[in-house]
């Protein structure tokens, strides 16, 4: 559960936190990430991804992230929209996110040729 506002008590929170109990009761696992706690910085396109034993080369905490979203089987989002998108310092997880998808799908393609 990628928890993306900053308020803690606000909708989103509120909502996640629901979430997260019923997903519990029905006996699912749930990692809880505050994304509006951590220092995620955005892509600056270096193509260095995962070169140095890290999906980052940057040292931040996407690193801690996302050995988490590659073992996931659902991804969910608990955000605030503010003019119909998810807040500015936010989107640069959806973007390490599009990486993570990428490696794992490569990992796919590779174990069925």
């Amino acid at each position: 559960m990628l928890i993306c506002s900053g308020r803690v008590g606000g909708n989103s929170y509120l909502l996640s936190e629901a979430f997260i109990k019923g997903a519990i009761q029905s006996d699912h696992e749930v990692v809880k990430y505050e994304v509006g706690k951590k220092n995620i910085k955005g892509c600056i396109a270096c193509d260095t991804c995962f070169s140095k034993g890290t999906p980052c080369s940057f040292d931040d905490d996407f690193n801690a992230l996302a050995p988490e979203i590659e073992k996931a089987d659902v991804i969910v989002f608990a955000t605030p929209l503010y003019w119909y998108t998810f807040p500015s310092n936010h989107l640069n997880i959806l973007l390490f996110i599009r990486s993570i998808l990428e490696l794992c799908s490569k990992k796919i393609a590779n174990s069925i040729s």
